[in-house]
Formats: structure tokens, C-alpha cells, sequence
């Protein structure tokens, strides 16, 4: 890491805010590549740790406060807009191969190299991130067609394509993102769960920092009573009549949209009652 004299905070400040340009500069600049999202999130902890080095020195009185709250702040805004081009790219890729697989079984010209290809690259991406869930639709229909493939490899009866209908509209699009935080608070996935909370519109945060409040809980050191807040926002939003979701209730929401999850891979689902 780069060395800095802690006594200079004005260095420290301008150093972190040209790395932070630079790194978004390249984000924007091309697809976020496995690669480049490992060199990005790697500068990205280095910029943190240069942070936290200012913040645990006794000098540093004069350089706390929204200072170092700005640049806390756009450092994990950073994180997410990393992560999420990178999802983006990932997903778009599967995408694209389960078209091309699809396309194949129609022409019957399915391969078993190129169906096992697709399914890794499923499986794989879902060990390493939690979707979002219009993603997650993206990444079901791929699923079944990689299970389209197996059955036309193995001579058995195709199961039917899903169609938009079939996938369905699970949340409106603006409680998405909501879910999404309270789905990586599920998994005890803080910095995703950081990442996606900064994303949210300030009257999101509002509303899931009152309920928190109500429940006397904090953010981030309260994962259940959290991921009732942010279900509670959903509800204040959608205007369904409900309050707060039990831990059962958690359990069964989650566990139902980790179902695939488990049929596929095996897993056992984290549950909140166990």
C-alpha cells in the first residue's frame, strides 16, 4: 500500500479522491471484466484501509466529521457500482450463452461440452454474489435451459421454455432493491448489504432508519431486525396492510426464493429459526 505521512491529510484526502476518479473513470470506461472488477474492488480496499489508518490516528480531530464521512461514503457508493457492472456483465454473458444453447437444441445441435459450460458458469456466479431479482428470472430461465439441453442430450421429453409471464413481476421494480439489501442481510453479506443501502434513494433510508429505530436496533449490527425494517419499508411502500415479518416468516420468504438455489446445487438454506 501506498505510504503516506499521516500528518498530511490534505495528501491523504486528494490522494483517495484521485484514486476514487480513477477508478470510476475506468468503470465507465469498459465492461467490468472478472479481472478488472478483482483490480478495482483490490484498489477499492486499499483506499479503505488508507481510511481507517486516518481515522485511528489521535491527529486526526482535524480531519474527522463529514470529511471522512464524504469519503466513507463514496467509497462504499464505489463498492456498488463495481460489484453491480460486474453482476451486469456476468449476467449478460449468461444470457447470451443460454441463447446460443437454446438455439442449439432447436437446430439439434446441442453439445454436452457447451451445456455443462452454461451450468458452471451458473453455478459459479451464484457461489460468488447474490443477484438481484430480475436477475435471478435471468439466471432461472438459463437454468432451464441447461436442463433443456440434459433432457435432449438424454432422449427424455423436453420441459417448456418459461415465459415472461411464468418468471412473473416477483416485487415492483422500485421495492427491488429493497429486497435485494434485505436478501444479502439474509446471507450475512455486509459489504454487499453496505453497497446496496447506498444505493437506495435518502427516502429509502429514512424510512428503514425509522423503523430501526422503532425496533431499537442498529444498521448493520442487527441483521434481523434489519431485514424486518427494510421488508417493513417494502410494506409501508406497497401499501399492503402489513407491519413486521417474523423470523418464521423471513425464513419462508427467503427460503422459497433460495428454492431453486437448493434444488440445484444442494445447499442447505440458512435459516433464521434453526
Amino acid at each position: 500500500m501506498r505510504s503516506i505521512k499521516t500528518s498530511d491529510f490534505l495528501d491523504q484526502s486528494q490522494w483517495m479522491h484521485t484514486r476514487m476518479q480513477s477508478i470510476a473513470g475506468r468503470l465507465e470506461a469498459s465492461p467490468a471484466t472478472p479481472m478488472k472488477f478483482h483490480k478495482l474492488t483490490t484498489e477499492l480496499d486499499e483506499a479503505y484501509k488508507v481510511l481507517n489508518t486516518i481515522k485511528k490516528q489521535p491527529s486526526s480531530a482535524f480531519f474527522t466529521g463529514s470529511a471522512t464521512e464524504t469519503l466513507e461514503q463514496n467509497i462504499v457508493s464505489l463498492y456498488g457500482r463495481v460489484f453491480n457492472a460486474w453482476i451486469k456483465t456476468e449476467v449478460t454473458h449468461i444470457q447470451h450463452e443460454a441463447h446460443a444453447l437454446e438455439s442449439s437444441i432447436q437446430t439439434g445441435k446441442v453439445t454436452t461440452k457447451n451445456t455443462e459450460k452454461l451450468a458452471d458458469h451458473i453455478r459459479a456466479f451464484k457461489q460468488d454474489c447474490c443477484p438481484s431479482i430480475s436477475d435471478r428470472r435471468i439466471l432461472a430461465e438459463a437454468e432451464l435451459t441447461t436442463v433443456r439441453a440434459h433432457a435432449f442430450l438424454e432422449g427424455s421429453p423436453l420441459p417448456v421454455q418459461a415465459s415472461p409471464e411464468d418468471l412473473g413481476e416477483i416485487f415492483p421494480g422500485e421495492l427491488e432493491d429493497l429486497m435485494d439489501l434485505a436478501a444479502s442481510l439474509y446471507k450475512y453479506d455486509f459489504r454487499q448489504a453496505k453497497s446496496r443501502f447506498a444505493q437506495l434513494p435518502q427516502e429509502h433510508k429514512r424510512m428503514i432508519n425509522r423503523h430501526l429505530q422503532t425496533l431499537g436496533a442498529n444498521p448493520f449490527e442487527d441483521a434481523v431486525e434489519m431485514i424486518q425494517a427494510c421488508i417493513a419499508t417494502v410494506n409501508e411502500l406497497s401499501q399492503n396492510g402489513e407491519g413486521y415479518p417474523s423470523k418464521e416468516e423471513i425464513d419462508d420468504l427467503f427460503m422459497g426464493l433460495a428454492q431453486l438455489d437448493l434444488e440445484v446445487s444442494g445447499t442447505k438454506v440458512f435459516s433464521l429459526s434453526s
